[in-house]
């Protein structure tokens, strides 16, 4: 399975075409980081991905379907996406919220069946949260939070899943836990798994695909050593930068003079 956008055309203004004729896709089993500075069309590629937008040319498909003309039940049974955390006062438990991810794979009258509570309570301890089963959503903080709709998107038990910055609100702690998490669900349970991220040194880690993103082109797609190089994070981003390698062999962009 995957997921493709094909000559997709995108503008915010009829006067101002952000995407032209872009060309990416997606497969299961692969974890891909979209990197990019603000305003290179991240956000807007996921909405786009995801259905929430609509393309003016081109399409976007998932399994060779066209999103558009896919009913969003059927779609939320093979794609979920997170993104960024908005507070809001829901008034469900956790387990309530972890719980809406089952919707898809069940009629609107039917129970939660074992099955949908089984899926639940895997995702809510995947993510450190099933201690929290029965307190108020609303009372969690910010990462807390950001944990219980994540646990709701694996609860989906999806194909594809989309993540807009996943870590940006959790602590250091638990932003290893969920890649750590991300990794094994591309490695072992086949899910193509496409996450946006501001931070590259995690990308690096963890992504074994990096796209790079520059006011709505692709500059770079291929592996990290490939795609963060001094040359392509300076024509991007701006800025001068070193890149090290950890004895871990992990990729760190650094600050250079110049």
């Amino acid at each position: 399975m995957s997921l493709k956008l094909e000559q997709v055309t995108f503008g915010y203004r009829k006067e101002q075409t952000l995407f032209n004729k872009l060309d990416l896709s997606f497969r299961r089993g692969e974890l891909a980081a979209v990197i990019g500075p603000n305003g290179s069309g991240k956000s807007t590629l996921l909405k786009l991905a995801t259905g929430l937008l609509l393309p003016t040319g081109g399409r976007v498909l998932l399994h060779d379907q066209d999103l558009k003309y896919m009913p969003p039940r059927v779609r939320a049974r093979h794609l979920a996406t997170v993104f960024q955390l908005a507070r809001h006062a829901i008034p469900y438990t956790v387990e309530d919220v972890v719980l809406l991810g089952r919707i898809a794979r069940r009629q609107w009258w039917e129970k939660y069946a074992s099955s949908d509570r089984r899926a639940a309570q895997e995702a809510m301890e995947s993510l450190d949260i099933a201690r929290y089963a029965r307190k108020s959503y609303s009372e969690l903080s910010g990462g807390e939070q950001q944990r219980v709709l994540l646990a709701a998107a694996l609860a989906q038990e999806p194909e594809m899943l989309l993540l807009d910055e996943p870590t940006s609100a959790l602590d250091l702690g638990h932003g290893f836990l969920l890649l750590d998490l991300l990794e094994k669900l591309a490695e072992e349970k086949k899910i193509g798994i496409v996450m946006i991220s501001h931070d590259l040194t995690l990308a690096a880690q963890y992504a074994r695909r990096i796209v790079l993103l520059d006011h709505g082109r692709i500059l770079a797609d291929g592996a990290p050593e490939e795609v963060l190089t001094a040359t392509n994070i300076r024509k991007v981003y701006n800025c001068n930068v070193s890149i090290l390698r950890s004895p871990e062999g992990c990729m760190i962009p650094v600050r250079s003079g110049g």
